[in-house]
């Protein structure tokens, strides 16, 4: 694939050349391709056929998991994520060593493989909270908790520019895959400086159904603040906000 280095910003068709624009700048690529009622009837298309019907399924699924948490998305994402989480599911989808190509199933697989999902590559929560954290899940109760010990926040904390202060917040998420039924619970931490003062252990807790026997997405969030005569402003760009998928937890 070809990139553009002049001047002229071209977009469309010329010819065999198709010219557009990418967020890495203005591409090129040769028209041409496969007829779509070959691709759907030939027998030896079978195999992109069934990668084709994968990859809607990964898309289907990758939707619910956004919508679960869109109010964390709403804060912090990055303009590949939803990329990102397409091809995580199809890799999960690989696990599945009971169906039938082009027919494999999340929930067969591996789904835990979709923990450390970063929604925000730019800022990876690993890089900005370096806190030492554990989470679980207690499904009789339905408690999700993250325990967060002490820390120095000067120094296991990323404060962007103009950022006074942090709140880690925790949320959790059912998932009928089925239905697309969701059902998300969140709760926000104490907000807290930049400095050289030791912060005490703390623990957050959020709640799902008792019971439940569905998949569980846990996310630890740190979001920053500016305080401005004593009120706190989330900053203005939220792309230096982190969000992590820490914890998947399903029924075998």
């Amino acid at each position: 694939m070809a990139r553009q280095s002049n001047i002229f910003k071209l977009k469309g068709t010329i010819g065999d050349a198709t010219f557009y624009k990418t967020q890495d700048g203005y591409m090129i690529r040769e028209k041409g391709g496969i007829e779509g009622d070959r691709i759907k009837t030939d027998p030896r298309f079978q195999r992109t056929r069934e990668n084709m019907t994968e990859f809607g399924y990964s898309g289907r699924m990758g939707k619910m998991i956004r919508n679960a948490f869109k109010p964390m998305l709403n804060r912090s994402t990055d303009n590949r994520f939803t990329g990102r989480l397409v091809r995580n599911i199809m890799d999960v989808l690989k696990t599945d060593e009971t169906s039938v190509r082009g027919k494999r199933n999340l929930l067969a697989g591996d789904v835990t493989l979709l923990q450390g999902l970063e929604f925000n590559a730019r800022v990876p929560l690993s890089v900005v909270f370096t806190i030492p954290f554990s989470v679980a899940v207690d499904r009789v109760t339905g408690a999700v908790t993250a325990e967060i010990t002490n820390f120095i926040p000067e120094n296991q904390v990323l404060f962007p520019h103009g950022a006074t202060h942090c709140k880690p917040v925790l949320a959790a998420a059912t998932i009928d895959f089925a239905t697309g039924a969701v059902n998300m619970t969140s709760n926000e931490g104490a907000p807290f400086t930049n400095g050289a003062d030791e912060m005490p252990a703390s623990s957050l807790s959020c709640n799902v159904s008792a019971n439940t026997t569905l998949p569980v997405f846990v996310v630890l969030c740190a979001f920053f603040y500016q305080e401005v005569n004593g009120t706190l402003y989330m900053l203005r760009s939220g792309g230096f906000n982190a969000i992590s998928l820490i914890k998947v937890d399903a029924i075998a």
